[in-house]
């Protein structure tokens, strides 16, 4: 299947990522010799239109076409010389921007997996090398403190960029109306609660370990989209969740959301408006979650990590180098040793 179809298995929830990374990164240069052709023909179709497409559908299809081009070169540039990366998802076709999900590690091996699921502006041209950064950065500090408690265990992290979230630049240029109205309902959250939920089936059932661990990382709009698809059945391939920058998930217990006691963890940073915002069931930082520490403060291991501050700043390093409060909770939380945690 992978030598004379591969287009068939690339995608495909459950196949192992030995086998959907190969498929996908053959597939790369055909997508691209298709969407150009789709350009070339589109820019057709407006030199006959009146007014240039301005008034159909036309010159939106032109600009996404354009867009999801510009997706695939970030997607061979983060491959061009990585070997420890896998691209599990890749399509060009089903939305208006591109899907992708890379995974740092094997997930068919690792004892522990982690999915980011981002929220508004995310698009592959310009969040995935900084997802991928962070997966990096998580997985080696999920490592890092699995050493340290004598556990010989493997993590894999993923970065999981698989609908469209709300974008605040569209085919208008600047449709802030638009994403201003996407990200107030919870429509495109719905579509990708769908995928996801697949998606974490599919890494259970090409795991070769029983037991692996799995760890929902919901960001922003992408918590709602998270919270959804427990809801809707991942629950049952999910171990732990947490919400950080979230505005809301309908939810006020774990058992809303399918998940064991003490297994659903929240942040919210200081000055971050939209953790605030409780759009969709309020502030999940006023539940019964496990609220954990965003705050400066050394960790059981005795390293000082800066504070988290504003909206993106949650997984990311401080100035000494280190990951930030919020981003070393997340790492033992997806290392399965969420009692090294620092509650805020």
């Amino acid at each position: 299947m992978l030598r004379h179809a591969p287009g068939l298995i690339a995608n495909l929830d459950g196949i192992p990522s030995a086998v959907r990374s190969p498929a996908n990164l053959d597939r790369i240069q055909s997508e691209r010799a298709r969407l150009q052709d789709d350009s070339v023909r589109i820019s057709q179709e407006l030199h006959r239109e009146f007014f240039g497409g301005r008034l159909s559908n036309t010159g939106a299809g032109q600009w996404y076409a354009e867009r999801k081009l510009e997706d695939l070169d970030a997607l061979d540039e983060l491959f061009r010389t990585e070997t420890c990366r896998r691209l599990l998802l890749m399509d060009m076709r089903s939305g208006e921007r591109g899907f992708a999900a890379i995974a740092i590690g094997d997930p068919d091996t690792a004892d522990h997996i982690s999915v980011t699921i981002p929220g508004l502006n995310t698009n592959v041209k310009d969040s995935m090398r900084g997802m991928v950064g962070e997966a990096t950065r998580l997985r080696a500090e999920a490592m890092r403190q699995l050493e340290l408690a004598g556990r010989k265990e493997s993590v894999a992290t993923i970065a999981w960029i698989g609908y469209d979230a709300p974008q605040v630049i569209g085919p208008g240029k600047f449709d802030i109306g638009r994403a201003s109205f996407d990200v107030s309902r919870s429509s495109k959250a719905g579509i990708a609660a769908d995928a996801l939920g697949s998606f974490f089936h599919g890494l259970r059932a090409a795991s070769v370990n029983d037991r692996v661990h799995i760890t929902a990382l919901g960001h922003s709009y992408g918590s709602l989209a998270t919270s959804l698809a427990l809801q809707r059945g991942a629950s049952a391939a999910v171990d732990d969740v947490v919400f950080y920058g979230s505005p809301g998930v309908r939810a006020k217990v774990e058992s809303d959301l399918g998940i064991a006691d003490r297994h659903v963890y929240v942040m919210k940073a200081e000055g971050d408006s939209i953790a605030g915002f409780g759009r969709f069931g309020g502030d999940p930082t006023r539940t019964e979650f496990h609220r954990l520490s965003t705050a400066e403060g050394i960790t059981p291991d005795g390293v000082k990590h800066e504070r988290a501050f504003g909206h993106a700043e949650y997984a990311r390093t401080g100035d000494n180098g280190e990951l930030r409060m919020s981003g070393y909770n997340l790492a033992v939380v997806v290392a399965g040793l969420p009692e090294l945690a620092v509650v805020a």
